[in-house]
């Protein structure tokens, strides 16, 4: 998700569409308590996924991240915003949903693994990522636009000639809406960089993999599993079958094999490995071809045309064939 990008969303939010637009001048209380919100919106997703983590087994971002949710939550928080801010219902509901699905967009542009239809559908997005990673090209990108909207804030006022609500001079919604900026950005970027930390510790897992040490790589991703996690955390359960398999734990790994999948269904390896896990188990013969088969169509179906796929549909088909 773009962490750094999300707060210039909310602040440019704040700035874009000001609390009681077609009333009286709003107090500075209500003010900064719509600032503030608009900054919790810009993040709500994620806000909910970390809290529902404690609450539900498995990856929540998936239906926190979804349409389902975003109208589900946007209902009564925006009820509680009209009545803190004091501004109209039907206005407030509209800002607060629009910020929820507009988190849902970047993240699924970003990361295009998300199932924005959960729990109803397990569709998602079939293309390459369109936003880049990064703290500095974030911090460009959103930044920049976030900057435009701040301008162009500016330039309606003074073509209107309402003038804004100043302290000393200077627009009481920028002034707000920086120092927000200033107390979130700096967690962000903390963020950022707890999440690219994970990144790199699930990288050096199926570096030990690989190496044949899955004890070690069990290790590291117990480290990798840490707040915030990394961006696909389906990932980390598929690394986590991989090494329980290589220790002989089949129980432990076909659970973590089940449950990537249902994480991240566009994976074509996570299909695959389960697969290949399947036809060298422990079980029958007849058992072991029962529950590959499904999943051999299902790579048909849906993969035919990855450049792994013939190499893998050969090797299952090796172990099958093995006693």
């Amino acid at each position: 998700m773009p962490i750094i990008g999300h707060a210039f969303v909310g602040v440019a939010t704040a700035v874009a569409f000001p609390v009681s637009a077609d009333r009286p001048p709003a107090s500075a209380r209500s003010e900064a308590t719509w600032v503030v919100a608009m900054l919790a919106c810009a993040y709500l997703p994620d806000i909910a996924s970390q809290a529902l983590r404690f609450l539900v087994v498995g990856d929540p971002r998936q239906p926190a991240h979804s349409l389902a949710f975003a109208v589900a939550v946007s209902v009564p928080a925006a009820w509680a915003l009209s009545h803190l801010a004091g501004d109209r219902y039907p206005r407030v509901l509209g800002v607060v949903l629009a910020s929820v699905l507009v988190h849902d967009l970047l993240d699924v542009l970003q990361s295009p693994g998300r199932m924005p239809f959960a729990p109803f559908s397990s569709w998602t997005a079939d293309f390459e990522p369109v936003l880049p990673r990064g703290a500095r090209v974030e911090t460009v990108l959103f930044g920049g636009a976030a900057l435009g909207v701040v301008v162009i804030r500016a330039h309606h006022l003074g073509v209107t000639g309402r003038g804004p609500r100043t302290w000393l001079g200077i627009d009481r919604m920028l002034v707000l809406a920086f120092l927000a900026a200033m107390a979130v950005l700096p967690v962000a970027l903390y963020t950022h960089h707890c999440r690219n930390l994970r990144e790199r510790q699930a990288f050096r897992a199926t570096r030990y993999l690989h190496a044949g040490d899955p004890a070690r790589a069990l290790r590291t991703l117990d480290e990798a599993g840490r707040w915030p996690g990394v961006a696909r955390p389906a990932r980390l359960d598929h690394l986590r079958a991989e090494a329980l398999s290589l220790l002989g734990r089949e129980a432990e790994a076909e659970s973590l094999y089940l449950r990537a999948r249902e994480g991240d269904p566009t994976s074509f390896w996570i299909l695959a490995d389960l697969a290949q896990f399947y036809a060298a188990s422990s079980r029958p013969a007849g058992e072991r071809r029962r529950l590959v088969a499904p999943l051999v169509r299902e790579l048909d179906a849906r993969f035919y045309s990855h450049p792994r796929y013939k190499e893998v549909v050969d090797r299952i088909e090796c172990r099958l064939r093995a006693p």
